[in-house]
Protein backbone atom coordinates (compact mmCIF):
# COMPACT_ATOMS: atom_id res chain seq x y z
CA UNK A 1 0.00 0.00 0.00
CA UNK A 2 1.49 3.33 -1.07
CA UNK A 3 0.47 6.33 1.01
CA UNK A 4 0.53 9.88 -0.27
CA UNK A 5 2.40 12.50 1.67
CA UNK A 6 2.81 16.24 1.25
CA UNK A 7 5.83 18.07 2.64
CA UNK A 8 6.27 21.82 2.90
CA UNK A 9 9.82 23.11 2.70
CA UNK A 10 9.84 26.91 2.77
CA UNK A 11 13.47 28.09 3.04
CA UNK A 12 14.16 31.31 4.89
CA UNK A 13 14.71 33.55 1.83
CA UNK A 14 16.25 36.69 3.25
CA UNK A 15 17.01 39.84 1.21
CA UNK A 16 20.61 40.69 0.37
CA UNK A 17 21.30 44.30 1.39
CA UNK A 18 24.13 45.72 -0.74
CA UNK A 19 25.88 48.96 0.28
CA UNK A 20 28.93 50.90 -0.94
CA UNK A 21 31.56 52.76 1.05
CA UNK A 22 31.69 56.45 -0.06
CA UNK A 23 33.16 59.84 0.96
CA UNK A 24 35.54 61.02 3.67
CA UNK A 25 33.99 58.84 6.29
CA UNK A 26 35.34 55.57 4.92
CA UNK A 27 38.59 57.12 3.65
CA UNK A 28 41.58 58.66 5.40
CA UNK A 29 44.28 59.90 3.06
CA UNK A 30 46.91 60.72 5.69
CA UNK A 31 50.38 61.26 4.31
CA UNK A 32 50.48 58.24 2.02
CA UNK A 33 49.34 57.86 -1.54
CA UNK A 34 47.15 54.76 -0.88
CA UNK A 35 43.78 55.11 0.74
CA UNK A 36 43.47 53.60 4.22
CA UNK A 37 40.36 51.94 5.62
CA UNK A 38 38.72 53.95 8.37
CA UNK A 39 35.70 51.55 8.67
CA UNK A 40 35.44 48.96 11.43
CA UNK A 41 33.58 46.53 9.14
CA UNK A 42 35.45 43.31 8.30
CA UNK A 43 34.45 40.85 5.59
CA UNK A 44 33.36 37.48 7.04
CA UNK A 45 34.50 35.76 3.87
CA UNK A 46 38.08 36.95 3.31
CA UNK A 47 38.76 38.56 6.70
CA UNK A 48 39.85 41.87 5.14
CA UNK A 49 38.29 45.23 6.04
CA UNK A 50 35.64 46.87 3.88
CA UNK A 51 37.43 49.71 2.05
CA UNK A 52 36.02 52.78 0.46
CA UNK A 53 34.50 52.28 -2.96
CA UNK A 54 33.82 48.60 -2.31
CA UNK A 55 30.34 47.15 -2.24
CA UNK A 56 29.44 44.92 0.66
CA UNK A 57 26.54 42.82 1.90
CA UNK A 58 24.95 43.19 5.31
CA UNK A 59 23.02 40.19 6.61
CA UNK A 60 20.20 40.14 9.11
CA UNK A 61 22.57 39.37 11.99
CA UNK A 62 24.84 42.32 10.99
CA UNK A 63 27.44 40.04 9.40
CA UNK A 64 29.10 41.71 6.40
CA UNK A 65 30.75 40.33 3.25
CA UNK A 66 32.35 41.84 0.23
CA UNK A 67 29.81 41.38 -2.56
CA UNK A 68 32.22 39.06 -4.36
CA UNK A 69 32.94 37.10 -1.13
CA UNK A 70 29.30 36.28 -0.34
CA UNK A 71 29.31 32.90 -2.10
CA UNK A 72 26.82 30.07 -2.30
CA UNK A 73 27.98 26.83 -0.65
CA UNK A 74 26.18 24.89 -3.35
CA UNK A 75 27.47 26.39 -6.59
CA UNK A 76 30.30 28.67 -5.27
CA UNK A 77 28.90 31.68 -7.15
CA UNK A 78 28.14 35.12 -5.64
CA UNK A 79 24.68 35.46 -4.12
CA UNK A 80 22.50 38.35 -5.23
CA UNK A 81 18.89 39.23 -4.53
CA UNK A 82 18.07 36.78 -1.71
CA UNK A 83 19.70 33.92 0.13
CA UNK A 84 18.90 30.95 2.37
CA UNK A 85 20.82 30.01 5.50
CA UNK A 86 21.47 26.54 6.90
CA UNK A 87 20.43 26.67 10.56
CA UNK A 88 22.33 23.47 11.30
CA UNK A 89 25.59 24.87 9.95
CA UNK A 90 25.95 28.59 10.77
CA UNK A 91 27.93 30.44 8.15
CA UNK A 92 26.65 28.35 5.20
CA UNK A 93 24.58 30.38 2.74
CA UNK A 94 22.86 29.34 -0.48
CA UNK A 95 20.93 30.60 -3.43
CA UNK A 96 17.27 29.65 -2.74
CA UNK A 97 17.36 27.26 -5.69
CA UNK A 98 20.61 25.66 -4.55
CA UNK A 99 19.18 25.29 -1.06
CA UNK A 100 16.20 23.41 -2.47
CA UNK A 101 18.52 21.15 -4.45
CA UNK A 102 20.36 20.39 -1.19
CA UNK A 103 17.42 19.67 1.12
CA UNK A 104 14.67 18.49 -1.24
CA UNK A 105 14.12 14.71 -1.36
CA UNK A 106 15.42 12.74 -4.31
CA UNK A 107 13.03 10.50 -6.22
CA UNK A 108 14.10 6.90 -5.71
CA UNK A 109 12.66 5.95 -9.11
CA UNK A 110 14.07 8.49 -11.56
CA UNK A 111 16.78 10.05 -9.36
CA UNK A 112 15.55 13.62 -9.89
CA UNK A 113 15.14 16.19 -7.13
CA UNK A 114 11.53 16.85 -6.12
CA UNK A 115 11.36 20.65 -5.97
CA UNK A 116 8.59 22.87 -4.56
CA UNK A 117 5.78 24.09 -6.75
CA UNK A 118 4.58 27.68 -7.00
CA UNK A 119 3.03 27.40 -3.53
CA UNK A 120 6.30 26.29 -1.97
CA UNK A 121 4.99 22.75 -1.47
CA UNK A 122 6.73 19.48 -2.30
CA UNK A 123 4.34 16.67 -3.13
CA UNK A 124 5.53 13.09 -3.34
CA UNK A 125 4.38 9.53 -2.70
CA UNK A 126 6.01 7.16 -0.27
CA UNK A 127 6.16 3.53 0.78
CA UNK A 128 5.85 3.97 4.55
CA UNK A 129 7.84 0.99 5.89
CA UNK A 130 10.73 1.18 3.43
CA UNK A 131 10.91 4.99 3.46
CA UNK A 132 10.99 5.29 -0.33
CA UNK A 133 9.99 8.69 -1.70
CA UNK A 134 9.12 9.17 -5.34
CA UNK A 135 7.42 11.61 -7.72
CA UNK A 136 3.65 11.39 -7.71
CA UNK A 137 3.65 10.85 -11.48
CA UNK A 138 5.20 7.42 -10.97
CA UNK A 139 1.94 6.24 -9.41
CA UNK A 140 0.35 6.71 -12.84
CA UNK A 141 3.10 6.01 -15.36
CA UNK A 142 3.22 2.23 -14.94
CA UNK A 143 6.17 2.11 -12.54
CA UNK A 144 6.11 -1.39 -11.10
CA UNK A 145 6.13 -2.42 -7.46
CA UNK A 146 7.41 -5.67 -5.99
CA UNK A 147 4.38 -7.91 -5.44
CA UNK A 148 5.94 -9.30 -2.24
CA UNK A 149 7.31 -6.26 -0.37
CA UNK A 150 5.69 -3.37 -2.32
CA UNK A 151 8.97 -1.55 -3.01
CA UNK A 152 8.87 0.56 -6.18
CA UNK A 153 11.17 -0.15 -9.09
CA UNK A 154 14.23 2.05 -9.55
CA UNK A 155 15.72 2.87 -12.94
CA UNK A 156 19.12 1.87 -11.59
CA UNK A 157 17.91 -1.39 -10.02
CA UNK A 158 15.14 -2.83 -12.25
CA UNK A 159 12.81 -5.46 -10.88
CA UNK A 160 12.94 -8.96 -12.30
CA UNK A 161 9.86 -10.48 -13.90
CA UNK A 162 8.48 -13.84 -12.90
CA UNK A 163 6.58 -15.01 -15.96
CA UNK A 164 3.37 -16.89 -15.32
CA UNK A 165 2.72 -20.08 -17.22
CA UNK A 166 -0.63 -21.79 -16.82
CA UNK A 167 0.94 -25.15 -17.57
CA UNK A 168 4.44 -25.87 -16.27
CA UNK A 169 6.97 -24.03 -14.18
CA UNK A 170 7.32 -20.31 -14.01
CA UNK A 171 10.54 -18.64 -15.05
CA UNK A 172 12.38 -15.55 -13.90
CA UNK A 173 13.63 -12.93 -16.33
CA UNK A 174 14.82 -9.32 -16.40
CA UNK A 175 13.87 -8.32 -19.93
CA UNK A 176 11.85 -5.13 -19.82
CA UNK A 177 8.58 -4.42 -18.14
CA UNK A 178 5.97 -7.14 -18.08
CA UNK A 179 2.58 -6.27 -19.45
CA UNK A 180 -0.43 -6.63 -17.20
CA UNK A 181 -1.11 -10.27 -16.56
CA UNK A 182 2.11 -11.53 -18.16
CA UNK A 183 4.18 -11.76 -14.98
CA UNK A 184 4.92 -10.59 -11.50
CA UNK A 185 7.55 -8.00 -10.59
CA UNK A 186 10.05 -8.87 -7.88
CA UNK A 187 12.62 -6.47 -6.44
CA UNK A 188 16.20 -7.67 -6.56
CA UNK A 189 16.27 -8.36 -2.83
CA UNK A 190 13.16 -10.56 -2.85
CA UNK A 191 14.23 -12.36 -6.02
CA UNK A 192 17.30 -13.78 -4.28
CA UNK A 193 15.23 -16.20 -2.19
CA UNK A 194 12.27 -17.19 -4.37
CA UNK A 195 10.85 -20.70 -3.91
CA UNK A 196 10.17 -22.24 -7.30
CA UNK A 197 10.13 -26.04 -7.04
CA UNK A 198 7.90 -28.57 -5.30
CA UNK A 199 11.04 -30.18 -3.85
CA UNK A 200 11.89 -26.90 -2.10
CA UNK A 201 8.31 -26.75 -0.86
CA UNK A 202 8.61 -30.23 0.67
CA UNK A 203 11.80 -29.23 2.51
CA UNK A 204 10.15 -26.08 3.87
CA UNK A 205 7.09 -28.10 4.93
CA UNK A 206 9.34 -30.21 7.15
CA UNK A 207 10.63 -27.02 8.78
CA UNK A 208 7.09 -25.72 9.32
CA UNK A 209 6.04 -29.13 10.69
CA UNK A 210 8.92 -28.97 13.19
CA UNK A 211 7.79 -25.46 14.19
CA UNK A 212 4.26 -26.76 14.83
CA UNK A 213 5.68 -29.65 16.88
CA UNK A 214 7.61 -27.23 19.11
CA UNK A 215 4.27 -25.64 19.97
CA UNK A 216 2.57 -28.98 20.61
CA UNK A 217 0.61 -29.08 17.32
CA UNK A 218 0.90 -32.31 15.34
CA UNK A 219 0.93 -32.38 11.55
CA UNK A 220 1.23 -35.52 9.40
CA UNK A 221 4.60 -36.07 7.75
CA UNK A 222 3.25 -36.44 4.23
CA UNK A 223 0.85 -33.58 3.50
CA UNK A 224 0.86 -32.93 -0.27
CA UNK A 225 2.26 -29.42 -0.85
CA UNK A 226 2.04 -28.22 -4.44
CA UNK A 227 3.52 -25.04 -5.91
CA UNK A 228 1.31 -23.51 -8.57
CA UNK A 229 0.93 -20.17 -10.33
CA UNK A 230 -1.69 -17.49 -9.82
CA UNK A 231 -3.84 -18.71 -12.68
CA UNK A 232 -4.31 -22.14 -11.12
CA UNK A 233 -4.93 -20.66 -7.66
CA UNK A 234 -7.52 -18.18 -8.84
CA UNK A 235 -9.29 -20.82 -10.92
CA UNK A 236 -9.39 -23.19 -7.95
CA UNK A 237 -10.58 -20.49 -5.59
CA UNK A 238 -14.13 -20.55 -6.92
CA UNK A 239 -14.61 -24.26 -6.21
CA UNK A 240 -12.52 -24.58 -3.04
CA UNK A 241 -13.85 -27.18 -0.66
CA UNK A 242 -12.28 -25.86 2.54
CA UNK A 243 -10.73 -22.79 4.05
CA UNK A 244 -7.79 -21.25 2.27
CA UNK A 245 -6.12 -18.07 1.20
CA UNK A 246 -2.96 -16.74 2.77
CA UNK A 247 -4.44 -13.28 3.12
CA UNK A 248 -6.87 -10.75 1.70
CA UNK A 249 -4.97 -9.42 -1.35
CA UNK A 250 -6.44 -9.40 -4.84
CA UNK A 251 -4.60 -12.58 -5.77
CA UNK A 252 -4.75 -15.74 -3.71
CA UNK A 253 -1.41 -16.92 -2.31
CA UNK A 254 -2.44 -20.27 -0.84
CA UNK A 255 -5.34 -22.70 -0.51
CA UNK A 256 -6.04 -25.86 1.49
CA UNK A 257 -8.32 -28.55 0.08
CA UNK A 258 -9.94 -30.98 2.51
CA UNK A 259 -12.62 -33.62 2.20
CA UNK A 260 -14.64 -35.42 4.84
CA UNK A 261 -15.24 -39.17 4.61
CA UNK A 262 -18.31 -40.30 6.51
CA UNK A 263 -19.16 -43.96 7.14
CA UNK A 264 -22.91 -44.55 7.63
CA UNK A 265 -24.57 -47.84 8.67
CA UNK A 266 -28.06 -48.41 7.25
CA UNK A 267 -30.33 -50.84 9.22
CA UNK A 268 -33.66 -52.04 7.77
CA UNK A 269 -36.18 -53.88 9.97
CA UNK A 270 -39.24 -55.68 8.49
CA UNK A 271 -42.00 -56.72 10.90
CA UNK A 272 -43.85 -59.96 9.99
CA UNK A 273 -47.71 -59.88 9.75
CA UNK A 274 -49.71 -61.56 12.56
CA UNK A 275 -50.07 -65.39 12.22
CA UNK A 276 -53.90 -65.37 12.76
CA UNK A 277 -54.46 -63.35 9.64
CA UNK A 278 -52.66 -65.95 7.53
CA UNK A 279 -54.67 -68.84 9.16
CA UNK A 280 -58.11 -67.54 8.08
CA UNK A 281 -56.88 -66.36 4.71
CA UNK A 282 -57.13 -62.75 5.68
CA UNK A 283 -54.58 -60.52 4.00
CA UNK A 284 -53.75 -57.59 6.26
CA UNK A 285 -51.78 -54.51 5.53
CA UNK A 286 -48.20 -54.86 4.30
CA UNK A 287 -45.60 -55.50 6.92
CA UNK A 288 -44.12 -52.27 8.29
CA UNK A 289 -40.53 -51.54 7.27
CA UNK A 290 -38.26 -49.48 9.52
CA UNK A 291 -35.01 -47.97 8.20
CA UNK A 292 -32.42 -46.49 10.51
CA UNK A 293 -29.18 -44.65 9.64
CA UNK A 294 -26.27 -44.48 12.03
CA UNK A 295 -23.04 -42.53 11.49
CA UNK A 296 -20.24 -44.89 12.31
CA UNK A 297 -17.26 -42.56 11.77
CA UNK A 298 -16.16 -39.29 10.26
CA UNK A 299 -12.66 -38.70 8.99
CA UNK A 300 -11.22 -35.51 7.51
CA UNK A 301 -8.45 -35.71 4.93
CA UNK A 302 -6.30 -33.01 3.39
CA UNK A 303 -6.15 -33.66 -0.32
CA UNK A 304 -3.75 -30.84 -1.20
CA UNK A 305 -2.13 -27.62 -0.02
CA UNK A 306 -1.52 -25.25 -2.93
CA UNK A 307 0.92 -22.36 -2.45
CA UNK A 308 1.88 -19.70 -4.94
CA UNK A 309 5.16 -20.39 -6.72
CA UNK A 310 7.82 -17.68 -6.89
CA UNK A 311 7.33 -16.00 -3.52
CA UNK A 312 10.35 -14.99 -1.40
CA UNK A 313 11.17 -17.65 1.15
CA UNK A 314 9.97 -15.72 4.21
CA UNK A 315 6.62 -14.92 2.62
CA UNK A 316 6.30 -18.47 1.29
CA UNK A 317 6.91 -19.95 4.75
CA UNK A 318 4.37 -17.67 6.43
CA UNK A 319 1.73 -18.55 3.83
CA UNK A 320 2.52 -22.25 4.24
CA UNK A 321 2.21 -21.92 8.04
CA UNK A 322 -1.18 -20.28 7.50
CA UNK A 323 -2.36 -23.12 5.26
CA UNK A 324 -0.98 -25.81 7.58
CA UNK A 325 -3.11 -24.31 10.34
CA UNK A 326 -6.18 -24.85 8.18
CA UNK A 327 -5.05 -28.46 7.72
CA UNK A 328 -4.45 -28.90 11.45
CA UNK A 329 -7.95 -27.58 12.27
CA UNK A 330 -9.59 -30.01 9.85
CA UNK A 331 -7.50 -33.04 10.77
CA UNK A 332 -8.03 -32.39 14.50
CA UNK A 333 -11.84 -32.21 14.06
CA UNK A 334 -12.34 -28.77 15.54
CA UNK A 335 -15.98 -27.73 15.93
CA UNK A 336 -17.43 -25.27 13.45
CA UNK A 337 -15.84 -21.84 13.83
CA UNK A 338 -16.62 -18.53 12.22
CA UNK A 339 -14.44 -17.59 9.27
CA UNK A 340 -12.99 -14.68 11.26
CA UNK A 341 -11.86 -16.94 14.13
CA UNK A 342 -10.36 -19.63 11.89
CA UNK A 343 -8.52 -17.17 9.65
CA UNK A 344 -7.39 -15.23 12.73
CA UNK A 345 -5.86 -18.41 14.18
CA UNK A 346 -4.12 -19.14 10.86
CA UNK A 347 -2.70 -15.63 10.71
CA UNK A 348 -1.53 -16.00 14.31
CA UNK A 349 0.52 -19.10 13.42
CA UNK A 350 1.96 -17.32 10.36
CA UNK A 351 2.91 -14.37 12.59
CA UNK A 352 4.49 -16.62 15.22
CA UNK A 353 6.50 -18.43 12.56
CA UNK A 354 7.94 -15.10 11.38
CA UNK A 355 8.61 -14.12 14.99
CA UNK A 356 10.36 -17.44 15.56
CA UNK A 357 12.73 -16.62 12.70
CA UNK A 358 14.08 -13.55 14.53
CA UNK A 359 17.82 -13.05 14.64
CA UNK A 360 20.56 -13.32 12.00
CA UNK A 361 21.26 -16.96 12.85
CA UNK A 362 17.72 -18.29 13.00
CA UNK A 363 16.26 -20.55 10.34
CA UNK A 364 17.94 -22.75 7.78
CA UNK A 365 17.83 -19.99 5.19
CA UNK A 366 19.93 -17.68 7.38
CA UNK A 367 22.83 -20.09 7.57
CA UNK A 368 25.90 -18.86 5.68
CA UNK A 369 24.51 -15.38 4.98
CA UNK A 370 26.75 -12.36 5.18
CA UNK A 371 25.74 -9.80 7.80
CA UNK A 372 24.31 -7.32 5.28
CA UNK A 373 22.12 -9.92 3.59
CA UNK A 374 20.94 -11.30 6.95
CA UNK A 375 20.02 -7.78 8.06
CA UNK A 376 17.99 -7.25 4.88
CA UNK A 377 16.17 -10.55 5.43
CA UNK A 378 15.37 -9.47 8.98
CA UNK A 379 13.91 -6.20 7.70
CA UNK A 380 11.72 -8.16 5.31
CA UNK A 381 10.65 -10.47 8.15
CA UNK A 382 9.54 -7.50 10.25
CA UNK A 383 7.74 -6.05 7.21
CA UNK A 384 5.65 -9.22 6.80
CA UNK A 385 4.91 -9.24 10.54
CA UNK A 386 3.75 -5.61 10.40
CA UNK A 387 1.65 -6.38 7.35
CA UNK A 388 -0.20 -9.10 9.28
CA UNK A 389 -0.58 -6.95 12.39
CA UNK A 390 -1.80 -3.84 10.55
CA UNK A 391 -4.17 -5.59 8.15
CA UNK A 392 -7.40 -3.61 8.04
CA UNK A 393 -9.70 -6.40 6.80
CA UNK A 394 -12.43 -7.68 9.13
CA UNK A 395 -11.74 -11.38 8.60
CA UNK A 396 -7.94 -11.50 8.51
CA UNK A 397 -6.93 -8.31 10.31
CA UNK A 398 -9.51 -8.18 13.11
CA UNK A 399 -9.46 -11.97 13.36
CA UNK A 400 -5.70 -11.98 13.88
CA UNK A 401 -5.79 -9.23 16.50
CA UNK A 402 -8.49 -11.11 18.44
CA UNK A 403 -6.43 -14.33 18.30
CA UNK A 404 -3.22 -12.47 19.21
CA UNK A 405 -4.85 -10.89 22.27
CA UNK A 406 -6.01 -14.32 23.45
CA UNK A 407 -2.51 -15.73 22.79
CA UNK A 408 -0.93 -12.89 24.76
CA UNK A 409 -3.14 -13.63 27.77
CA UNK A 410 -3.25 -17.43 27.81
CA UNK A 411 -0.57 -18.83 25.50
CA UNK A 412 -0.95 -20.77 22.28
CA UNK A 413 -1.69 -24.22 23.76
CA UNK A 414 -4.55 -22.91 25.92
CA UNK A 415 -6.03 -20.96 23.01
CA UNK A 416 -5.94 -24.03 20.73
CA UNK A 417 -7.45 -26.28 23.42
CA UNK A 418 -10.25 -23.79 24.07
CA UNK A 419 -11.00 -23.55 20.36
CA UNK A 420 -11.10 -27.32 20.03
CA UNK A 421 -13.62 -27.56 22.88
CA UNK A 422 -15.87 -24.58 22.13
CA UNK A 423 -15.04 -23.20 18.68
CA UNK A 424 -14.56 -19.74 20.21
CA UNK A 425 -11.62 -17.74 21.50
CA UNK A 426 -11.17 -17.44 25.29
CA UNK A 427 -12.13 -14.05 26.66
Amino acid sequence: RVASDTAARRPACLPVVVRRMWGAGPWSRGGGSQPQASSSKTCRGCGHPIRGGQTYVTLKDATVFHSECFLCRGCARPIQGSYSADDRRPGDYYHPHCWQLKVSPTCCVCGEKMLPDSRGMIQYSTTPYWGQKFCTRHTRDGTRRCFACNRVESRGAPHVTLHEESRGRGRVGTQGHAESGSGRALCQSCSLSVVMGTEEGAIIYREVRAFFARHGLALPPDLPVMLVDWIALNEARGGAGAGGGGGPPTHTMGMTFTEQRTTVRHTTTVREPPAMGALFGFQGPPAPVQTRQEVVSRRNEVSAIMVLRGMPRLLFCSVLAHECTHAFVKLSHFPDMTLQIEEGLCQLLAYLWLKDEAGPGSGAAMAGMVAEEAEERDRERVYYMNKIFEDESVVYGEGFRMAFEAYRKYGLRNVVNHLKLTGTLPL
